[in-house]
This record gives C-alpha cells, sequence and structure tokens, in this order.
C-alpha cells in the first residue's frame, strides 16, 4: 500500500513540475525563444531526474541508510531556493519596470503623433 501511495506521489510531482516548467519558462522569458529555453530546461531536469536514483542508491550502499543523504540535501535545497526565488523577484521587478516604460513611451509616442496630425489638420483649415 506504502508504494502504491508514494508511486501516486511521484506521478503527481513530475505531472505537476513539467506543467510548471513550462508555465514559467512561457511566463518569465516569453514565447519568442520558448523551446529553446524549455529544452534546456527539461535537459537540466531530466538529468537531475536520472542521476538522482544512482547518488540515493550509493548513498544507501555506502552509509547504510538514507539519512545522511537526506541531511546533504537538505543543506543545499534552503540556499538553492532562496537564490531562485530572489532571481525570480528580480526578474520579475525587471519585467515590471520595462513594462511601465514601454507603456510610457507607447503613450508619449501617440501624443507626439496626434499633435503632428491636429497641426497638420490645422495648417490644412488655414
Amino acid at each position: 500500500m506504502r508504494l502504491a501511495i508514494g508511486v501516486a506521489f511521484v506521478g503527481i510531482g513530475y505531472g505537476t513540475e513539467s506543467d510548471l516548467v513550462s508555465y514559467l519558462t512561457s511566463k518569465y522569458f516569453g514565447r519568442k525563444h520558448f523551446g529553446a529555453i524549455y529544452g534546456c530546461l527539461i535537459i537540466l531536469f531530466l538529468s537531475g531526474v536520472s542521476i538522482g536514483p544512482l547518488m540515493y542508491g550509493t548513498a544507501r550502499s555506502m552509509f547504510g541508510s538514507y539519512g545522511h543523504d537526506l541531511l546533504q540535501v537538505s543543506r543545499i535545497i534552503g540556499p538553492v531556493l532562496t537564490t531562485q526565488i530572489s532571481i525570480a523577484q528580480a526578474v520579475s521587478r525587471q519585467a515590471s519596470q520595462l513594462r511601465s516604460r514601454a507603456a510610457q513611451l507607447i503613450r508619449e509616442t501617440v501624443q507626439e503623433i496626434l499633435a503632428d496630425e491636429l497641426a497638420a489638420d490645422a495648417d490644412d483649415i488655414r
């Protein structure tokens, strides 16, 4: 029974992660180079998935339990997650600033075009 529950959680986790990777890739990097960026991320993801069991199996053989391995992983995950979150926040802030600047430039350009057209119409009336 425990094995079935474990398999179900692994399946749910993998399905959720693969969906989130594609969604977040398109959200943060856009669609212009989506295929190349997503391909690189999937290569990294699948490399970890393929190397992870080998590493855990070797650690189990060397130490007799998974405790040592899990302790090392927990020491790594905290700083990695903190770094990823800070990078995502910085990218989000920068994207927000770029969107604001682009909207401002569009407004200014539209105002200039309208002013030029009004001036041209005024000249035509005279």
